[in-house]
């Protein structure tokens, strides 16, 4: 009887802390966007309260880019960053502890994380080609085509929004793109959520792909989900595995400065067929990323176990 009592107060511990934790999402993303937008009138002269379609002219007009780009840092801030720190509140924790950024990391768990990224590159654009080239039957076409225009729309927008001929322009989107996104998901789903997850299940391979899941479907990308899903994955190892946030920040930043450095120097056209976005390589060249990955994350697992071992000796 008590057994059950127990069991029925962790499932309402479980739903009713979740819930908090959307809501606390919903509710700062709400408040920073409306704030964000209204700073955008004295800071840029835009008006977006009146006009929110003025801020599909970032290709055409530099001020509204400019204002775009405040607009994703400010909205960024209340969306991941705010309900991360406040949530551990929830659950009567220490917000720097429970998000692991104070836990300390060394050379060997930046190495690992640096080296998985590296390594997955042949798997990842595997699962991108095979995603995307996911079909619907007959009967569900409309849905598949509303889906792909929607990704193509936000592809067409995202090159707008990071398209630069400047170096200090490419600096900005750096910041903006790659350094400020990184930390922000991180501290969200690996520091917050991941870590609610092993609390709640007592199992970091529960909490590891789990928080993947809704990482790639927070997204909204249905053909970008697998590679996102896998992505996902291999960050939450490298957080449950080294302890510490600022691997998978360190991790999430280089894949992302990767993507954009790919798009500031126009290697799609260029003469090396590797470093090409649609660039498939060979099937036994993706096998061995794949255990090279998997090898690399029972490293990250047995180096965990060492190092525990020397610090309960």
């Amino acid at each position: 009887m008590r057994e059950n009592v127990s069991v029925q107060s962790q499932i309402l511990f479980f739903i009713s802390r979740f819930l908090i934790f959307i809501g606390m999402v919903v509710f700062f993303y709400s408040a920073f966007s409306v704030f964000g937008m209204l700073f955008l009138k004295p800071f840029f002269g835009i008006d977006v309260m009146k006009d929110f379609s003025i801020l599909s002219n970032i290709s055409t007009d530099p001020n509204v880019l400019n204002a775009a780009k405040f607009l994703q840092v400010f909205i960024s801030i209340g969306l991941f960053v705010v309900p991360a720190w406040f949530f551990p509140k929830a659950i009567q924790q220490d917000s720097a502890t429970f998000l692991n950024i104070k836990s300390r990391f060394t050379f060997k768990d930046i190495s690992f994380g640096l080296a998985l990224m590296i390594i997955s590159t042949p798997l990842i654009s595997w699962l991108i080609y095979f995603n995307g080239s996911i079909t619907f039957p007959d009967s569900m076409a409309s849905i598949e085509h509303l889906l792909r225009a929607a990704e193509d729309s936000a592809a067409q927008l995202t090159q707008a929004f990071i398209k630069t001929d400047s170096f200090g322009g490419l600096l900005i989107n750096i910041i903006v793109v790659a350094l400020i996104p990184a930390f922000c998901e991180e501290l969200l789903f690996r520091g917050a959520l991941q870590q609610f997850f092993v609390m709640c299940f007592k199992n970091k391979h529960v909490a590891v792909w789990t928080t993947a899941i809704i990482f790639s479907a927070f997204h909204m990308q249905f053909f970008g989900f697998l590679p996102r899903l896998t992505l996902g994955v291999f960050l939450g190892y490298m957080f449950a595995y080294s302890g510490s946030l600022w691997v998978s920040v360190i991790a999430h930043f280089i894949n992302n400065l990767l993507a954009l450095l790919a798009s500031y120097y126009k290697w799609n056209e260029g003469a090396i067929d590797f470093l090409k976005e649609d660039y498939i390589f060979p099937v036994y060249i993706n096998v061995l990323s794949f255990i090279l990955c998997v090898g690399i994350i029972y490293l990250m697992h047995i180096n965990q176990k060492k190092e525990e071992q020397i610090y309960e000796g």
